[in-house]
């Protein structure tokens, strides 16, 4: 079936009259939906970025607590008293390794805590 260019000029101003009024129900929601639509990739932008964080936040040893230094693996209640009375007794750990000096934590345990831990 060909067309002739009457209804080809029908289809084509059809189209775009089809086409404005996607456009404009896209554009012209109620900005009560846009805000929902907003506030749900904000939630899910947070969701996403709280885990990239929990899984990137380093500990500081020289002042983490006993249970923030407990959340170690290879850390228990006992290390990390040791850890706290050396820091109270020597002072702020120069760098992360030096942690191997505290009684209880060897090159083990320091391979599973290294990158989880800062000074």
């Amino acid at each position: 079936m060909k067309l002739i260019r009457p209804e080809k000029v029908a289809i084509a101003i059809s189209a775009v009259f089809i086409l404005a009024a996607v456009v404009t129900v896209l554009t012209c929601t109620p900005a009560k939906n846009r805000v929902q639509v907003t506030a749900s990739q904000e939630m899910r932008s947070k969701t996403i970025s709280d885990a990239v964080t929990e899984e990137t936040e380093l500990i500081n040893i020289n002042t983490a607590s006993a249970d923030e230094l407990c959340a170690l693996p290879g850390i228990g209640e006992s290390t990390a008293q040791k850890i706290i009375a050396y820091r109270t007794q020597y002072g702020a750990f120069r760098d992360i390794s030096s942690i191997i000096d505290v009684s209880g934590i060897g090159l083990k345990t320091f391979e599973k805590i290294k990158d989880k831990i800062t000074v």
